[in-house]
């Protein structure tokens, strides 16, 4: 099964909105679902989010002044894995499938940690850190730049993901053509 969409977060925002589009989309799109945060007790959610039948969003409100009630079942979802626990099939997908990037981290997500500077991955780094070493890795293995639309609410959200990432490979001491690739050839939504 291949996914074209990984996506970073699996909060309600992306599970209602962009999960639900991808579903109904056309062409539908496969989706690798990536717990950043490693918390044990959100790990339930991974299981029911790449559940066979899908799962539930329910849609209300108005449309052309008629009230909308209904659920729709999101089938979108096909793989999920843990940062924490899975991390070289996280890089597998990332490297080998992935054609976009999808995040909502929250706000604290881009924050930097003590553990951005580790030369190899920590599963307590920051998203940008986690970030950075995906695309260190996929530009090693020769793969086509990736597309990134971060959904975190930050103003210039995409601006502020890549020149976090920026910072992290400036921390790493990130050679020129890594740099290039990241800065140049991935597009930051």
């Amino acid at each position: 099964m291949k996914t074209l969409v990984i996506q970073f977060g699996t909060s309600r925002f992306l599970q209602a909105h962009a999960d639900l589009f991808l579903s109904e989309g056309t062409p539908r799109r496969a989706i690798t679902v990536v717990q950043t945060s490693g918390d044990a007790t959100r790990s339930h959610r991974l299981a029911a989010l790449a559940a066979p039948e899908g799962y539930p969003v329910r849609i209300r409100g108005l449309k052309a002044g008629n009230t909308v009630d209904e659920t729709r079942t999101v089938t979108s979802v096909k793989r999920c894995l843990s940062a924490a626990t899975d991390w070289p099939e996280v890089v597998r997908v990332f490297v080998e499938e992935a054609e976009f990037v999808l995040s909502n981290t929250g706000d604290a997500g881009y924050q930097s940690r003590p553990e951005d500077g580790a030369a190899a991955y920590h599963p307590a780094m920051s998203f940008p850190a986690k970030l950075f070493h995906l695309l260190a890795a996929r530009h090693a293995a020769g793969a086509a730049p990736i597309i990134v639309m971060p959904m975190e609410l930050v103003v210039d959200n995409g601006k502020v993901l890549r020149d976090a990432v920026m910072a992290v490979a400036r921390l790493q001491g990130a050679g020129g053509a890594l740099v290039s690739y990241i800065e140049d050839r991935v597009v930051w939504a």
